[in-house]
């Protein structure tokens, strides 16, 4: 049975902590749209009744689904595998 000397999580060549960074700098800009995209939303879709209500209302009636698709469709048509890895 082999042994191991190493303690868990001690990542003394830093391969982890260079992994975790290259993840990060891979997600973060499209997660920030996320983000930024459901605060709009949560502007948008609790809306006061009003003026502002009903127009967004009269928007997204006239576009029926297409303009929605439209909105997020750039979240769904995310690749992950198309990502550049970079060293491994």
């Amino acid at each position: 049975m082999a042994r191991h000397s190493r303690v868990p999580g001690d990542d003394r060549s830093g391969r982890h902590s260079r992994a975790l960074r290259r993840y990060e700098s891979l997600r973060l800009p499209r997660t920030s749209r996320v983000q930024a995209a459901s605060k709009e939303n949560k502007t948008r879709f609790h809306l006061p009744d009003g003026a502002l209500q009903r127009q967004r209302d009269a928007q997204i009636q006239d576009a029926a689904t297409d303009w929605f698709l439209k909105a997020i469709g750039w979240i769904y048509e995310h690749d992950a595998g198309a990502l550049p890895l970079g060293n491994r």
